[in-house]
């Protein structure tokens, strides 16, 4: 086997796989070749996990050198290169630190830093000098400033009074035609008048009556305005009254013309349905007979029921024909009008009066609070009690409430001949009938 770059490989020396230190010196390591100048098959081996894929020549160069030389020593660095080294750690530590505390100085240099220090002389000729170290200080940069600009307000120009000086002069003093050419006489224009200008009566009383004559003008024109608009108002709402009046009629003619065509209908319906009856029997009087006959099978079953309910159902049934509802406590003989549930309160607090003390006879209450509350509980008011105002309140919103028992009817749909009279009493508004069917057992 041929190794590849011999040339290349033979100038580099063979050591282990760990690189040896800077200052060791490594001897020089040659491949051992035959006498034909050819490298040993056996010795040769290409490690890819070495630098430059060197070529290692024997297994003793795997071997690191601490264990093939338990008494190598490496020597430690100098003096020199220690303090070199830590001049260049500090620097670079300066800088980030400085760049940390303050990042708008991250520029800074040495000149820079220099110039912070200034040499000043002391007061006193005597001392000699001393070095201040002048350091910014230091800032929050988002910290909003401290001081306020204020505006200057320019104060304002006080009109200096009038200095009058008081003198004894009888010179100084005006005569009688002076004082009448200052009086100011009492008919004057009530317009704005900053010359002092006297005016006639004559001319004034001229002047205010041109404007009582514009000014009643005017007002005449406005009473005219305010009337027309009231008038005009008044007419909008009467028409909107007589529109809307028509319309309610209209509405209720519709409403009467849709009820009698229901009306119709159901009359209709009622009719076909009382032929198709008829048309099952071959005469009247077998119609009269199955009629007659399935009255008395109703009457029976009745009484077969009437016998199985209890007392209670009898008494509130009884009640319910008689057109008197009363709650089960009357029925189950469980009513106690006097009995007063326990109350969480004292009752004393509702007898006690501010003359209490004086006389047991003037008190405030004569009995307890709540004493009778349970009697509103046993009677409630009949079925049709106000059977007219309950008519208007389904009428209005077309539904009705149940006022009587609840009855169930059985789920047959055949239909008796019997029950055709009572057709005629279920009839509901607008055709709409319901039967009423009885228990079947």
């Amino acid at each position: 086997m041929n190794v590849p770059r011999s040339q290349d490989m033979l100038s580099k020396p063979f050591s282990s796989l760990l690189p040896p230190p800077k200052h060791v010196d490594t001897e020089k390591k040659s491949l051992t070749v035959n006498g034909s100048n050819k490298s040993k098959k056996d010795t040769v081996i290409l490690d890819s996990l070495r630098p430059e894929n060197l070529p290692v020549a024997s297994i003793s160069d795997f071997v690191p050198l601490r264990q093939r030389d338990l008494s190598l020593e490496i020597p430690l660095p100098t003096v020199d290169e220690i303090k070199r080294t830590y001049n260049r750690t500090k620097v670079v530590l300066d800088k980030l630190i400085r760049k940390k505390l303050n990042p708008q100085l991250v520029k800074t240099t040495a000149s820079h830093n220099n110039s912070r220090e200034e040499v000043i002389s002391s007061l006193n000729s005597s001392s000699g000098k001393r070095e201040v170290k002048i350091i910014e200080h230091r800032k929050d940069p988002l910290q909003p400033v401290t001081h306020r600009k204020r505006k200057v307000v320019a104060p304002n120009e006080e009109i200096q009074a009038p200095i009058l000086h008081k003198t004894d002069d009888s010179t100084t003093k005006p005569t009688k035609e002076d004082v009448d050419k200052w009086r100011i006489p009492s008919a004057i224009s009530n317009w704005k008048n900053p010359k002092g200008f006297a005016i006639s009566l004559e001319n004034r009383v001229t002047i205010e009556s041109k404007g009582d004559e514009q000014a009643s003008t005017a007002n005449e024109k406005l009473l005219q305005l305010s009337e027309a608009l009231d008038e005009a108002e008044k007419q909008a709402r009467e028409n909107i009254n007589l529109k809307q009046e028509a319309k309610k009629e209209l509405e209720e003619q519709e409403l009467l013309r849709k009820e009698q065509l229901l009306q119709n209908l159901a009359e209709r319906a009622r009719q076909s349905h009382r032929e198709d009856h008829r048309r099952q029997y071959e005469n009247e009087d077998h119609y009269i007979r199955e009629r007659e006959r399935s009255e008395r099978i109703r009457a029976k079953r009745d009484e077969e029921r009437s016998s199985r309910m209890s007392t209670a159902e009898k008494l509130r049934r009884l009640a319910h024909q008689q057109g008197r509802d009363v709650s089960e406590k009357v029925v189950l003989n469980a009513a106690k009008a006097t009995k007063v549930s326990d109350v969480q309160y004292d009752s004393r607090l509702f007898t006690k009066a501010a003359t209490s003390s004086v006389s047991s006879t003037h008190q405030t209450y004569d009995s307890p609070l709540f004493s009778a509350t349970q009697i509103d509980n046993i009677y409630r008011p009949p079925a049709g009690s106000n059977e007219e105002t309950s008519d208007i309140v389904d009428r209005i919103t077309n539904k009705r409430g149940r006022t009587g028992p609840v009855e169930f009817s059985s789920a047959d749909d055949s239909k008796a001949p019997e029950a055709e009279a009572d057709d005629e009493e279920q009839i509901k508004e607008y055709g709409l009938h319901l039967r009423k069917k009885p228990h079947n057992n």
